[in-house]
């Protein structure tokens, strides 16, 4: 065996004994596995005694016929007839021998002892979007149920989340236990009840509330921040006692301990760690009061209330997906794993007779190993550890960490070898560093730059040597852009490149020319690979795109996606814009627009015969209207798949295709989704509504990849994410996307760990630890994939970045400019014009290609004001809307259960006054903005000359910004800057030093030379000496006061009260601090402030009501602060107005809780449509030119 390493010798010949094997990326890992298999076999052990364990079918797959063909190999050369007998023997029955993934092990134990484990033995196999949609339906039905039952853990949970939020957060964490073989009976005994009564923590608590309330601090003036969390403390613990506590909902409780624990977590500091002088102050009286401490048990009181109604939740919902798949008679893969596990853990018997039976395990990839599959391989070879396992793998490459995936598992495996083989001199552990795979320079970058980023990293050693007059490391920079428009140059370049190394027949390839068959694009996410793949396409780049999303999101999948969804719903006009305005039916766009626009001002439908639009157009529109027609009479008497058949006869599509570039590759896509409808009709699907479902499942799950046009030996360029490309290799890789952000913190709202158990993550200290441990993990495990992505290459590694401010921080590319800026020479060559060609960095040379993004190239697609209302979300085709809310086709991610509770009063509604106010201005608007959660800053205003604004602290201002502020850049954000100014400003603090505050934090620090203006506000506010004087004789002051208080009995209203003052006689003075500008009309500013008054009266009338409603104390007072002209407007609060903005409030609440589609929230059109980010697809143009000529007017 001189071909081997002596590590990879050893690990093939010593058969006798157990072994784990740590190789690296490009080591020789398979070849070992494959020899080693046969050195067994040779061993005198059978084919049906060797278990070979593969992460994934395709890998057991390719070991099998590497098997098959070296035992050929052996066949061909053989000369002994008794062992050429044996091998033919070995060779005709390698089709049964046990070479399979861990889910396909389990199946067949299973399928040998379905009574003992309880399942049919005909059981079906769920494929992983058949389990998701499954346990998406039982999510959804357990939290319409918990709604129902009004459970705690459901108001929680929707307080910051929308439905789908709510139910993706408990998915996951499903996912996760399941994964980790973590069963719900286990989860209730994560947490243990306090042994402390409740009576007693809170007599504690009130025991240092009134030790930290007594305390008196020498603050000086500049540590602000703590002087105010001094307050905001003190205001938070008075007044509140078990009784108060216990009155509050469970959203109440929860929100208070948050706003105390934020508090506190500031002040907990690790050791080493240095306070500010007032920061220490604060942080030494919450410690000897043990405000921290006692605050700690109050969560533990909480949470025991908490969290069985969390399990209740989950159980329900866990029960209802068991169910379901019973019904089925099916398994999904985490099932296998259990029921096998459990199998074992119930029947010893079973264990030794599988024993008996299977001498040797050969398992890969154990570092991607979850806790479920680590018991069943440790318990079908405990009591012979010593001879009977073999595992391989590589901590650098865990990469699996979401499927449940625990990197430690694997040197868990290697210590209890480990300590099978301690009494022996045979060695548990081999290591594998040498790569086979890449080339020195690559196998250097890679060394140096893990060193840093890779906790316990052991560097590779070379085999290939390097040309040291021929780079293998390239530097593509893309300059000056950032977001989509970065990744659509990047993607030009990357597109360009490949062409110049193709074209030129760059010898770039072990000295060969580069064929595109070499070149592969790896991506960390799917997200924008469309950008890079119109790229390709632009230059007649062969490329094959690897993965289900690029499949069902191609364009030819999506238009014929877009037929079927018009066939079966006449009046959806999304699917049919999106289909009439496919190329082939040659009707160009902008015709299109212009007859949608005259029927809507004919007021009839754009879907008619008629043809409104440019009379070159009508006869195309005419025979691609008679056919969308015809298919809709055939869909009652025609199945699915002939539908779709009939639909590529009719429009000619091979005939089409076949003149485009990568035509074939489209075509293709085609005949497959017709076969994969041939394949469901009738099993997953029965009718068109049913297809299109099946469909929807498929697109939102990773099961299918474009139908191999271009095999392994064509050339085309491969596309795909790092994961897909686990265990490849290519000649020429570009990594694309690298600026992309990698640190997304864990969201989950309950999150688990094996130390800590359940918990919720922004609950007490443990929970808060508990996330940061997941994140941190997280964190390692992208450094890893990143590895992963880097050793792909062989000859020749892309990285592909930018400078743009942006990429500062959290993503791959930002640590990996880090890393290169260590060398002084790599600012120096990238700010030189031209860059050299070649650099050398930290050692190694780099070609270096820099572009840089002209300004006017930022906006590629300005917007196209001709398109109809139906139209303007989506100019091209997108994925296929299947489930729209009653009577509305704009938002196409609304589901049933929001159908549900949108249509009907839920228990308890939760309103603030800033919805209330944007309902009561405009009730589209509202719906636009929190029904079809319609982001505002996608939508650009018309083309008037001052900004758009529909912000929180403007809303009810219908004058807003009328007249741009000259100078500020961002009239806004500048508003913003004094209102803080306002909030922070105390008597020991001058305006300056507040500013200098305010100036520290980012989103402000763009201001700085508008200081002197913010100070000239808020200085001028506080020389109003009635307001200072009533806030020096209030006994109570609160800042920025949260409140969550009923107006009803199912109605509650939340907000944040800017200023409250308790005088001496215990009635409360409410002031809220607004920076609109303030018109003076001939000299006189008492008609704007009039009507910012009536603007404001309504929210402030609510906020006295909600106040006096929790604090049993009347407002007397409720004052606007106009921060611009330093005046307080004083809003009336008599009995009766209150009383009416109290019914205003009930009725508002409810007509915004019950309206069911788009027709129910009413367009208000005025002023405010000039500053509203949906003018575009609310208005039509006539429409809009009518206001924008009236408001210029006047």
């Amino acid at each position: 065996m001189s071909m081997f390493s002596e590590n990879q010798r050893y690990a093939v010949e010593e058969i006798q004994q157990s072994l784990v094997l740590t190789a690296g990326a490009g080591a020789g890992k398979t070849r070992v596995l494959v020899h080693r298999y046969l050195q067994l076999l040779a061993g005198h052990a059978s084919l049906d005694e060797i278990v070979a364990i593969t992460f994934t079918n395709k890998a057991a797959g390719e070991m099998r016929d590497r098997i098959g063909e070296e035992l050929l190999h052996r066949l061909q050369h053989c000369s002994n007839p008794t062992e050429a007998a044996q091998l033919q023997q070995w060779i005709l029955l390698l089709p049964s021998a046990t070479i399979t993934t861990i889910h396909g092990f389990c199946s067949s134990i299973l399928r040998q002892f379905p009574i003992e484990a309880q399942v049919d033995p005909n059981f079906m196999i769920l494929e992983e979007w058949e389990s998701t949609a499954l346990m998406q339906k039982a999510l959804t039905d357990g939290l319409e149920q918990a709604l129902v039952n009004h459970e705690p853990v459901v108001s929680i949970l929707l307080k910051n989340k929308s439905v789908q939020q709510a139910i993706d957060s408990l998915g996951s964490f499903l996912k996760q236990t399941n994964s980790k073989g973590v069963s719900l009976s286990q989860l209730s005994q994560s947490y243990q009840p306090s042994v402390i009564s409740k009576n007693e923590v809170w007599l504690a608590w009130q025991h240092a509330v009134s030790q930290f309330s007594n305390l008196t601090f020498a603050f000086d003036k500049r540590g602000t921040t703590a002087i105010r969390d001094h307050v905001s403390l003190l205001n938070a613990i008075r007044e509140v006692d078990l009784a108060c506590f216990e009155q509050w909902s469970s959203e109440q409780q929860e929100t208070w301990l948050q706003n105390l624990s934020e508090i506190c977590e500031r002040y907990h500091v690790e050791e080493g760690e240095k306070l500010s002088k007032n920061a220490s102050l604060l942080r030494d009286g919450i410690v000897s009061c043990r405000i921290d401490e006692q605050l700690q048990l109050l969560w533990d009181i909480w949470l025991q209330n908490f969290y069985p109604s969390a399990l209740r939740v989950l159980q329900s919902m866990q029960e209802r997906f068991d169910q379901e798949k019973r019904k089925n008679r099916s398994l999904d893969f985490n099932d296998l794993e259990h029921k096998t596990l459990q199998l074992l853990r119930d029947h010893p018997g079973i264990v030794e007779s599988l024993q008996r039976r299977y001498k040797a395990f050969l398992v890969d990839e154990f570092q991607d190993t979850n806790f479920s599959q680590f018991e069943l391989i440790e318990l079908l070879n405990r009591g012979r550890m010593e001879q009977s396992l073999f595992v391989a793998g590589d901590v650098k490459q865990s990469i699996y960490g979401f499927r449940g995936a625990v990197v430690e598992l694997f040197q868990k495996m290697g210590g209890k070898i480990a300590n099978a083989l301690q009494h022996t001199s045979l060695t548990p552990h081999k290591n594998l560093e040498t790569n086979y795979r890449s080339g020195a320079h690559i196998i250097q970058f890679v060394n140096t730059y893990f060193s840093q980023h890779l906790s316990d990293y052991e560097a590779m050693a070379a085999v290939k040597p390097a040309n040291p007059d021929i780079p293998q490391l390239e530097l593509i920079l893309t300059q000056e852009a950032s977001g989509k428009h970065f990744r659509v140059a990047e993607a030009k370049n990357i597109a360009d490149r490949i062409q110049t190394m193709v074209t030129q027949a760059e010898p770039l390839v072990s000295g060969r020319p580069v064929r595109f068959g070499d070149v592969a694009l790896l991506f960390r996410s799917r997200t924008d690979v469309s950008l890079y793949e119109a790229a390709l396409k632009n230059r007649a780049i062969p490329y094959l795109v690897v993965g289900n999303r690029a499949f069902y999101q191609r364009e030819e999948i999506q238009n014929l996606l877009h037929a079927l969804a018009a066939i079966a719903n006449v009046e959806d006009d999304f699917a049919n814009w999106a289909w009439f305005t496919a190329d082939y039916h040659g009707i160009p766009l902008r015709a299109l627009a212009e007859h949608a626009l005259a029927c809507r001002k004919e007021k009839v439908s754009w879907l008619q015969h008629d043809w409104f639009g440019p009379k070159e157009a009508e006869e195309r529109w005419q025979i691609a209207f008679h056919k969308m027609r015809t298919w809709q009479k055939l869909q009652a008497f025609q199945d699915v798949p002939s539908l779709l058949q009939r639909i590529l006869e009719d429009c000619c599509l091979e005939t089409y295709y076949a003149a485009e570039s990568m035509g074939d590759q489209a075509w293709t896509n085609l005949l497959k989704l017709v076969a994969l409808s041939k394949e469901a009709s009738g099993t997953h699907f029965y009718g068109i509504h049913e297809c299109l479902q099946y469909f929807h499942q498929l697109a939102d799950e990773e099961n299918e990849a474009e139908l191999t046009l271009f095999t392994e030996g064509q050339d085309a360029v491969r596309v795909m994410t790092i994961h897909a490309a686990k265990g490849l290799e290519f000649p020429v890789l570009f990594l694309p996307d690298l600026v992309r952000k990698q640190d997304h913190p864990n969201r989950d709202f309950l999150v688990w760990h094996t130390e800590t158990g359940m918990t919720l993550r922004n609950g007490n200290r443990k929970g808060k630890h508990t996330a940061q441990r997941l994140m941190d993990a997280e964190r390692e495990e992208s450094q890893r994939v990143l590895y992963v992505a880097m050793t792909r290459a062989k000859d020749y590694l892309v990285l592909c970045g930018g400078n743009h401010w942006r990429f500062k921080s959290g993503s791959w590319w930002s640590q990996i400019q880090e890393w290169l800026k260590t060398d002084p020479t790599y600012e120096k060559s990238i700010s030189m014009t031209p860059p050299p060609e070649i650099v050398t960095l930290h050692g190694l040379p780099f070609h270096l290609f820099i572009h840089t993004v002209k300004e006017q190239e930022e906006n590629p697609n300005p917007p196209n004001w001709e398109l109809p209302e139906e139209s303007v979300l989506h100019t091209t085709p997108s994925p296929i809307t299947l489930t729209p809310f009653p009577g509305d086709s704009l938002h196409p991610e609304i589901g049933p259960l929001q159908q549900k509770i949108l249509s009907q009063p839920r228990p308890s509604l939760r309103v603030s006054a800033t919805g209330l106010l944007n309902y009561r201005r405009c009730p589209r608007n509202y719906y636009l903005r929190y029904r079809m959660w319609l982001q505002e800053d996608v939508f650009l205003p018309i083309d008037v000359e001052f900004p758009h604004s529909d912000r929180t602290e403007e809303e009810g201002n219908n004058d807003l910004e009328e007249e741009k502020m000259k100078g500020y850049p961002n009239a806004l954000l500048f508003g913003s800057m004094v209102h803080k100014m306002c909030e922070w400003m105390t008597e020991e603090q001058s305006a300056e030093d507040v500013l200098a505050l305010v100036l520290a934090e980012p989103m402000f620090s763009e201001l700085r030379e508008y200081g002197e203006e913010a100070v000239r506000m808020v200085r001028a506010l506080w020389q109003n000496t009635e307001f200072v004087a009533k806030l020096k004789s209030s006994k109570n002051v609160r800042r920025e006061w949260s409140f969550l208080a009923p107006l009803s009995d199912s109605v509650y209203l939340e907000g944040v009260a800017d200023l409250l003052l308790e005088d001496e006689n215990g009635a409360y003075h409410l002031y809220d601090y607004k920076t609109n500008q303030v018109k003076e009309i001939d000299g006189d500013f008492s008609q704007s402030i009039a009507t910012i008054k009536e603007n404001y009266r309504l929210q402030l009338q609510w906020y006295a009501l909600a106040i006096e409603n929790l604090l049993n104390k009347p407002v007397v007072y409720a004052q606007l602060v106009l921060v611009r002209i330093h005046q307080i407007v004083e809003i009336p609060l008599s009995q009766e107005e209150l009383k009416s903005a109290h019914k205003e409030a009930l009725s508002l609440a409810f007509s915004m809780e019950t309206g069911q589609n788009i027709a129910d929230y009413g367009k208000n059109p005025g002023k405010h449509c000039l500053h509203c980010p949906y003018i575009d697809i609310c208005l039509d143009k006539s429409e809009r030119r009518i206001y924008v000529e009236n408001h210029l007017s006047t």
